[in-house]
């Protein structure tokens, strides 16, 4: 009776010590889960950071190519309206001179 009452004692204290185990390891495996979890987090951030920096940087390129030709079309377009301008100016100035002389 002794022997089973010790063999009893023994076994419940061998299982209190796998649940203290148990715990320890289960708050362990909780604990590195949470960190795997906060660097997935900070990984897929760091990503979603790069790949922003890059639209920002195509888009910023496109912009700069876009106001580069936007530039090129209207310093175009001012020689076209001078030119237009200098022949108009040039044909008043022609029609003025030839009123005047024709005296009318």
């Amino acid at each position: 009776m002794k022997e089973t009452l010790e063999k009893i004692l023994k076994i419940e204290a061998e299982c209190e010590e796998t649940k203290r185990n148990a715990r320890h390891d289960a708050r362990l495996i909780k604990e590195g889960a949470a960190d795997a979890g906060k660097e997935l987090v900070r990984e897929r951030r760091r990503a979603a950071n790069r790949q922003a920096n890059e639209i920002i940087e195509k888009a910023n390129q496109n912009a700069d190519a876009l106001i580069a030709r936007v530039k090129e079309e209207i310093n175009v377009e001012y020689k076209n309206l001078s030119a237009t301008a200098e022949r108009n100016m040039k044909r008043a100035a022609d029609h003025i001179v030839e009123r005047i002389v024709s005296g009318s």
